[in-house]
C-alpha cells in the first residue's frame, strides 16, 4: 500500500496516536477509531484484508515514507502510537528497550538471583554477548548497577521501566 492510499483510508492524530476511518472498512464506520489491540500489545489495523501494525502506519503517515528499520516505542507501551513516542531503531536497539520477562525473579531485566553464589547477578547484552556486571548481596544494588550499564551501553534506548499508558480506543 502506498502512502497516498493510506491517507485515503485513514486519518492520524499524531498527538493521541489514534487513527480514524475516512472510508467504510468491514464493520467500521467513517469517523470511528481504527485498530484493535493485538495479543502481543500492538495495535493492528486491517485495510483491504491485510493487517498493518499501527506504529508503522503512524510513522509512514507522519513522515511520508515507510520506515526502513524497526519502529520502537520509547516508553515501552506498544499501544502508544503518538509520534513523539516513536523512533527508528535497529533490532538490537529495539531489544534494549524491552522490559523484564514475566518469569523474572527480580522484576528487572538483566537482574536475577544466582543460586551458586547466593547473590543477585546483574548482566547486560552488548552486541549479542552477555557482559556480567557483577554479583550483589542486595537486589537494589544489582538493579542500580544494571541501570548504570544500560545508560553506558544503550544510551537513549535504555529501558526505563514498565509502560504506564494503555490502549484506549
Amino acid at each position: 500500500m502506498n502512502i497516498s492510499e493510506l491517507r485515503a483510508w485513514l486519518s492520524y492524530d499524531s498527538e493521541t496516536g489514534q487513527f480514524t476511518w475516512l472510508k467504510v472498512s468491514g464493520k467500521s464506520r467513517v469517523g470511528a477509531i481504527a485498530g484493535t489491540p493485538h495479543a502481543k500489545g500492538y495495535v493492528t489495523i486491517g485495510i483491504k484484508r491485510k493487517q498493518h501494525l499501527a506504529h508503522r502506519l503512524a510513522w509512514a503517515f507522519h513522515y511520508g515514507e515507510w520506515p526502513d528499520r524497526q519502529v520502537d516505542h520509547k516508553n515501552g507501551n506498544k499501544a502508544d502510537n503518538r509520534i513523539d513516542n516513536l523512533r527508528l531503531a535497529t533490532n538490537q536497539q529495539n531489544h534494549a528497550n524491552r522490559g523484564a520477562q514475566k518469569n523474572s525473579t527480580s522484576g528487572v531485566k538483566g537482574v536475577y538471583w544466582f543460586k551458586p553464589q547466593q547473590k543477585w547477578k546483574a548482566q547486560i547484552q552488548v552486541a549479542g554477548k552477555a557482559i556480567v556486571i557483577g554479583y550483589f548481596d542486595k537486589k537494589d544494588d544489582a538493579i542500580a548497577a544494571r541501570r548504570e550499564a544500560e545508560k553506558q551501553y544503550q544510551g537513549e534506548f535504555a529501558h526505563e521501566g514498565a509502560p504506564t499508558l494503555a490502549y484506549a480506543p
